[in-house]
């Protein structure tokens, strides 16, 4: 992440561990929270905030239908989006079309500080998959045991 101009859109469990974390590595954060099942005008609203900011990063628990709602309506933006499943690493099968995805396993203050050190590239991500991630309509999308880092 770089500016001084970033938004950063978040859920409503972690916007003050999270945009806490991103100022004190000198961004300016919009935090938004929006509850675990986002409604349409949450998420029009979001998608204006994000069109205020650099960035946009979005974070997911449990992913439901309307959550994936502002996920994609948050992709449509043009911005560059960051998205997070905090707690479940299930979240990224509903939406495959998001370019960033971490999961952190947990929405407690040391993952949140955790996800904003791979998010300045302080640390490299690492960890594997403690379970397999199945397909939207089958097979499987990523393997027990995949990782990814850089």
């Amino acid at each position: 992440m770089t500016g001084r101009n970033d938004a950063v859109l978040l859920g409503d469990t972690v916007a003050n561990h999270l945009s806490n974390s991103i100022r004190a590595r000198g961004q300016t954060v919009t935090a938004f929270g929006t509850s675990a099942s986002p409604t349409p005008a949450q998420i029009d609203q979001a998608v204006a905030l994000a069109a205020q900011g650099d960035l946009v990063v979005v974070t997911t628990n449990n992913t439901n239908a309307a959550q994936q709602d502002l996920v994609r309506a948050l992709l449509a933006s043009g911005k560059p989006v960051v998205w997070a499943g905090v707690r479940n690493p299930h979240d990224i099968a509903g939406n495959t079309s998001a370019p960033t995805y971490l999961a952190t396993y947990g929405f407690t203050p040391g993952s949140l500080e955790s996800l904003a050190k791979v998010m300045f590239g302080e640390v490299n991500p690492s960890g594997k998959l403690p379970v397999t991630i199945p397909a939207t309509g089958g097979g499987v999308l990523f393997p027990f045991g995949h990782n990814v880092s850089y």
